[in-house]
């Protein structure tokens, strides 16, 4: 074992820390485009559940998820194409699919939240591709996968670090949400301002261009007509009067 833990964490094969291993490899439920969400091998992404894009019926979830029913707090893990994405479900009701093997710990042992962090790591994720099969497709056996090791620090440490990394994760979570809430309004804004011109059809109608002062707004329309009047004149002008434009 590497010696880079503490000398009071323990060493447990993941079968030994577990209260549930549920696997639903092999079977596909019939989908439907509204409904309980399924959590597939393709949503499970850099520690997080991607939007749901399929569905099963609630008529048939009794039925399909005889295997065990997820619950909140669960990590889940895919198996194969590829292997080793890990997430943690929320208290939203879920279908799991193919590819897909679920983990819950036992509460007296291993904090969940942590166990999600745990297998995130390189200690966890070099075990999973050294038992692993497959070369197109590489993929892990559920009797493979008991085997992995998990360096388990006593359980009040489990939750503390669950909790600074969990806020972390949150925290970056955060920030990616409000850049691509920032890239949207840019991109809009650039289709507004330079592809529909918007401003000058504003203008043109006598109306104030949304989202622009009136100072903005003609300092924007002299800007236009160096680009309307560099078009005429050649390449070369145009080329500068496109830099103007955006500067």
């Amino acid at each position: 074992m590497p010696e880079t833990f503490p000398d009071n964490w323990g060493y447990l094969p993941l079968e030994e820390c577990m209260e549930a291993i549920i696997d639903y490899r092999g079977k596909t439920p019939d989908k439907t485009s509204f409904g309980i969400p399924l959590v597939t091998a393709k949503i499970v992404k850099s520690g997080r559940i991607l939007p749901y894009e399929e569905f099963i019926s609630p008529a048939d979830y009794d039925t399909w998820m005889q295997r065990g029913l997820p619950k909140s707090g669960d990590v889940v893990m895919t198996t194969e194409a590829p292997l080793g994405e890990i997430a943690q479900l929320d208290e939203r009701k879920v279908a799991l699919a193919q590819r897909l093997i679920t983990l819950r710990g036992r509460v007296s042992l291993l904090d969940n939240t942590d166990l999600k962090f745990h297998m995130q790591s390189s200690f966890v994720q070099d075990q999973l591709r050294a038992r692993s099969t497959g070369t197109t497709v590489v993929g892990i056996k559920q009797s493979e996968l008991r085997k992995v090791t998990l360096a388990l620090p006593p359980l009040p440490k489990q939750r503390a670090l669950a909790h600074i990394l969990g806020t972390l994760d949150d925290k970056i979570e955060l920030n990616r949400k409000m850049n691509e809430t920032r890239e949207a309004i840019a991109r809009a804004l650039f289709k507004s301002w330079f592809v529909d011109f918007d401003p000058v059809r504003a203008k043109a109608e006598g109306r104030q261009p949304v989202g622009m002062g009136a100072e903005t707004a003609a300092l924007f329309l002299m800007r236009l007509r160096i680009r309307w009047w560099g078009w005429f004149q050649g390449d070369g002008i145009l080329n500068r009067s496109l830099k103007l434009l955006i500067s």
